[in-house]
């Protein structure tokens, strides 16, 4: 089993021991790596979805807490990619994808029982965002000297976001790590 494969079962075990006993019985009986990630992927997200319901207020925090951290980090970046010239659009796609991380850490630290949740929360109000900015400014990302801008400048937006999770998962890990040499059952 792989390190990817182990770090996804242990993300899922803190709340389906019996699915992830399950899953693993199903890997032993023949089952592939990619049929074990499906499954996984599929009771997270589930999982997740039904978190963010149910804890409607502190999905709204989350949300709120990303923007705080995001906001500022992209004025900055977007001043100085303007007036400086400093930098570059690739450099501000990957300083945008480092705020997002920062974003998602903070999300999941501020609430350790639910950060992946939280997280995924601001992720989806993110890319809901990103993709009404781009649906209204189209014509601002349309080149018709460079045909591949809009749709690598409407990829590069989109996909930012998605670093949110990077984040949280880091510190979800970290502290699932924390747990376990402290000696609590997780």
């Amino acid at each position: 089993m792989t390190r990817v494969m182990r770090s996804v079962l242990a993300l899922l075990e803190e709340r389906h021991e019996a699915v992830v006993g399950d899953l693993i019985e199903e890997m032993h009986a023949g089952r592939s790596s990619a049929w074990l990630l499906r499954e996984a992927f599929g009771a997270i997200t589930g999982t997740i979805g039904r978190e963010i319901a149910a804890n409607g207020l502190q999905s709204f925090c989350a949300v709120g807490t990303g923007l705080l951290i995001v906001m500022p980090l992209h004025a900055l970046l977007r001043r100085m990619q303007y007036s400086h010239g400093a930098i570059g659009d690739a450099q501000f796609w990957l300083l945008s994808c480092l705020a997002f991380v920062v974003a998602g850490a903070a999300i999941a630290h501020k609430f350790p029982r639910h950060g992946l949740a939280m997280a995924s929360a601001f992720l989806l109000y993110a890319v809901f965002a990103k993709v009404s900015l781009i649906v209204l400014n189209f014509q601002q990302f349309r080149s018709a000297s460079d045909p591949l801008h809009l749709p690598l400048s409407a990829a590069a937006t989109i996909l930012a976001p998605v670093w949110t999770l990077a984040g949280a998962l880091l510190i979800q890990l970290r502290y699932r790590k924390a747990k376990v040499i402290a000696g609590e059952h997780v």
